[in-house]
């Protein structure tokens, strides 16, 4: 008996197919707008974690009027501090058609913080004082390749540099002049702070041992610096645009996705409705045949369990893995991540994707419940018609009296018409 409700069903599909399709793409909905933001939230944050755990990106960043090697020591001896360079930042103008500008760093020192990620070239020697490293971005849109020359602008000072090496930094993700980003006119240089004989150092950038409290020791430099301002990540240009950007994913896919999922269950619940009420008939002959009630049930509940678990499963994968890869150069074109993680489907989707299946199969149920009340013998009788409503000219018993037959029954169609 149960092959022949197997029959049964795969014959219901066939027999039904547009509206069993429209149910699988009505099931993926949801679920592939939530799994394709989800994955997209999940890719930035793995991104973000591995790319400043790898490459040691600095907790603190320290302003000072000269970073002098006292106040590096200083830094160096607070608990908890695991790094400390001192450096500066400054921007420069480069000698090049439209005189774009460079945020020139220069370490005094090896590169232990904020590591660049070379792309072409070499890592810079630290007593390399005619190198730099050049941001990969502004390098392609510039045309230039390792090996070139880059003349930098300051005041009536000229350095000229070899480039190195092109590069991205965990410091410089989003890389923006305060208005705007043009890969053309900003950018980044990476170099030696000897290049730069004269010019004092101004910041110390500061890495944390893990687990150390990153409060406790901003408030013993700021003991041991009176005259420092510190920046944490918290309020770093690019690292917080970066930040915000996972959290903004991760809200957006449990905010955005529960309108379509809310739609597509009112038209989940309509479809299965009407192909239950459409079973009635086969249902009272399948009671009189002997079928149980419990067999009868499980067979029609099929019909949202099969569909949405098919459809779950596609809006599974072609939301986790197709939306991030249609969507993702578009999102990240304002970000210059040097490498990209891709997690495995997160629990949170797989779970969407069961809920879904969950919420099809109560639909269905609550739908057969309410057609299924009646005996067998009722259900083999074609579905009485509904008892007709009133219209409100009736009720005005002197109005209606007084109106034709024919007026009456354009009155009458007029009124079914406005509902």
């Amino acid at each position: 008996m149960r092959s022949m409700l197997q029959r049964k069903l795969m014959r219901d599909m066939r027999e039904s197919a547009m509206q069993f399709a429209a149910l699988i793409l009505l099931c993926m909905l949801g679920v592939f707008l939530f799994s394709g933001i989800d994955a997209i939230a999940l890719i930035t944050r793995h991104t973000n974690d591995a790319c400043f755990a790898r490459n040691k990106l600095a907790h603190l960043w320290i302003t000072l009027p000269e970073a002098d090697r006292d106040a590096l020591a200083r830094v160096r001896a607070i608990d908890g501090v695991d790094t400390a360079a001192a450096r500066f930042v400054m921007d420069m103008e480069v000698d090049l058609p439209g005189d774009p500008v460079l945020k020139v760093t220069a370490f005094d020192g090896a590169m232990d913080v904020n590591v660049p990620v070379v792309r072409t070239g070499r890592a810079l020697d630290p007593a390399d004082r005619r190198g730099c490293l050049l941001q990969e971005a502004f390098a392609q849109a510039r045309g230039l390749r390792t090996g070139d020359r880059i003349t930098l602008v300051h005041g009536r000072q000229r350095y000229t540099l070899t480039v190195r090496g092109i590069v991205n930094s965990p410091e410089y993700i989003n890389v923006a002049d305060g208005m705007s980003i043009d890969t053309a006119q900003y950018g980044y240089l990476l170099c030696n702070a000897a290049t730069f004989a004269g010019l004092p150092l101004t910041e110390i950038a500061v890495r944390l041992e893990d687990g150390a409290d990153a409060q406790a020791v901003r408030e013993a430099v700021q003991c041991a610096l009176p005259a420092a301002f510190i920046v944490g990540r918290d309020v770093h240009a690019s690292t917080q645009y970066v930040e915000n950007n996972a959290t903004m994913y991760r809200s957006l896919s449990i905010m955005f996705p529960l309108a379509a999922y809310a739609v597509a269950a009112m038209i989940v619940m309509t479809t299965l409705g009407r192909m239950i009420d459409n079973q009635r008939q086969q249902i009272g002959t399948l009671r009189a045949l002997g079928y149980s009630a419990g067999s009868i049930r499980l067979h029609y509940v099929s019909y949202a369990v099969v569909p949405s678990v098919i459809g779950s499963l596609l809006g599974v994968l072609l939301g986790f893995y197709g939306l991030p890869a249609a969507v993702w150069d578009m999102l990240a074109g304002q970000s210059e991540y040097p490498f990209l993680v891709k997690p495995p489907v997160s629990a949170q989707s797989l779970a969407i994707a069961g809920l879904n299946v969950l919420v099809s199969a109560a639909i269905c149920l609550y739908a057969f419940e309410k057609t299924t009340k009646e005996s067998a013998a009722a259900l083999l009788r074609p579905k009485p018609p509904r008892a007709g409503a009133r219209i409100f000219l009736e009720r005005i018993a002197p109005l209606w009296s007084r109106l034709s037959f024919n007026a009456k029954m354009i009155t009458c169609c007029a009124a079914r018409c406005a509902r």
